[in-house]
């Protein structure tokens, strides 16, 4: 690490913490390794706060909420120029991180009780002002401008010059979080807001907190829904909530399905957007048809990306008819620049052979595929064919990722249909119904969410995190008719 720092690796149920800051007499990096079921932590979705300290190298780790370890530079002579970094590594296969905050705190670590494994920070007595120059001053804050502070102490009422502050912590209960939806500001903000519109090049809003708010579409940069039933206990921070175990769903296999509705289905055009700069961007062009035969259903799917290193994806899938409509084969061809890649996956007793074609193909590779096995691009079809009623869910054993020609997780799904809202768009305000594909275990882990219109037609699908191509967002928006 250039320049020094402390280095944070993620492993999957172990953390481990280094200083890299150059070390007198070529000395080893310090390391602390933390086995987080070790410490009390359970469960695979976490939320992580750290407490860092550059000048002296220390750094106090909690995990959902409780301090699970705390770091400090080994005794004798530290070096003089302590690296000013915090590197984040996600080493585990599949782990992503998430909802990143980075912000000045009061800079007292917090202590252990004899006897206990665990400490969280004293609660506040007062508010606590941090200043400039490294001092605390307790007090209750009665006014603030951006020119001057006014505390109240118990001596009388103090003013001093805003620009001394660093920040303020306010004493107070914790407050339990509201469910709705979450707007990301470009300048780095969110707002959690109950209703929003889009429309004229302004967003408009509804927060419980600050009422009635507006500001230019120019300034957001992200929508994220709360998925319906998502509340966190009282006063824990939505992040830190666990969700619960949900009541077991159907199979997929035992829904109600309308194949005719597929065979009917004419080949669609999609817009590939992601986005770029802050801005959505289209970036290629998704086409999908599906022909419908007397004992099996085949699915082309085509993606062409415009952007530097043009990318196309080919996905010949022929699978069985039925609501999840399991896979028999996939032929499946990719092409960037001037590699071309060609493999045919075939499907039989619970495992899937991966075969590479050309002179230079790899070894035949085995991966397991359960009977209840759904891929991605065949969901886009599912919907479609399924009673659009609300709180409708299905259970999903494994997804297959067809972007990645590989499983998307060895875990179990669940689609669900929330029912219908208004979605605004190009001035014009259109009733959708939203499926919604998320961990079984995780509801708060969003795969993929479809939009049908009134007549079934699937409008948009958004691919969300390792579901995507790039690992981030990637919407297909259905083309206007030409």
């Amino acid at each position: 690490m250039r320049g020094g720092g402390l280095s944070i690796d993620f492993g999957g149920n172990q953390v481990t913490i280094q200083d890299m800051t150059p070390q007198p007499g070529a000395m080893q990096p310090q390391a602390l390794n933390v086995e987080l079921a070790s410490a009390g932590v359970k469960g695979s979705a976490h939320h992580f706060r750290f407490l860092a300290d550059r000048k002296t190298g220390q750094l106090a780790m909690f995990v959902n909420g409780k301090l699970a370890g705390r770091y400090s530079p080994r005794a004798g002579k530290a070096s003089p120029k302590r690296g000013k970094h915090v590197f984040l590594s996600a080493q585990a296969p599949g782990m992503t991180l998430s909802n990143l905050w980075v912000a000045p705190w009061a800079g007292s670590f917090p202590k252990k009780s004899a006897g206990t494994k665990t400490a969280e920070p004293a609660p506040l007595l007062s508010d606590v002002i941090s200043l400039i120059n490294g001092d605390e001053t307790p007090g209750t804050i009665e006014s603030t401008t951006p020119e001057e502070i006014r505390v109240r102490y118990d001596g009388g009422d103090v003013e001093f010059p805003s620009k001394r502050a660093l920040m303020i912590e306010f004493t107070g209960p914790p407050v339990a979080p509201r469910p709705g939806t979450r707007l990301r500001l470009t300048g780095g903000g969110v707002l959690t807001v109950q209703s929003f519109t889009l429309a004229g090049g302004i967003v408009s809003c509804r927060s419980t907190l600050l009422g009635d708010v507006k500001f230019p579409v120019a300034a957001l940069s992200e929508i994220a829904w709360q998925r319906p039933g998502q509340k966190a206990p009282a006063g824990v921070p939505a992040a830190d909530a666990k969700p619960g175990s949900l009541p077991p769903a159907p199979p997929l296999d035992q829904a109600r399905f309308n194949v005719a509705s597929l065979d009917a289905a004419p080949a669609r055009s999609y817009d590939v957007i992601e986005i770029v700069n802050a801005q959505e961007a289209i970036t290629g062009r998704f086409e999908m048809k599906t022909t419908v035969a007397n004992d099996s259903i085949t699915l082309d799917d085509a993606l062409t990306l415009t952007m530097a290193n043009a990318t196309s994806l080919t996905r010949k899938t022929v699978v069985e008819k039925g609501a999840a409509l399991r896979v028999k084969q996939i032929a499946a061809e990719s092409v960037r620049g001037t590699t071309r890649r060609q493999q045919t996956l075939t499907v039989a007793d619970g495992k899937a052979t991966v075969r590479a074609a050309g002179a230079a193909k790899s070894p035949d590779q085995i991966l397991d595929y359960p009977p209840d096995t759904v891929t991605l691009f065949s969901l886009m079809r599912i919907v479609t064919a399924l009673p659009a009623d609300a709180e409708g869910e299905w259970g999903i054993g494994r997804v297959f990722n067809e972007f990645r020609m590989h499983p998307q997780s060895n875990e179990s799904y669940r689609l669900e249909c929330t029912g219908k809202e208004s979605i605004e768009r190009d001035n014009r305000t259109r009733t959708l119904t939203r499926f919604t594909l998320h961990h079984e275990r995780r509801a708060e882990e969003i795969i993929a969410e479809f939009l049908l219109d009134d007549a079934g037609v699937l409008q948009q699908v958004d691919f969300l995190g390792n579901a995507s191509m790039r690992g981030a967002r990637t919407t297909l928006r259905l083309r206007p008719a030409e």
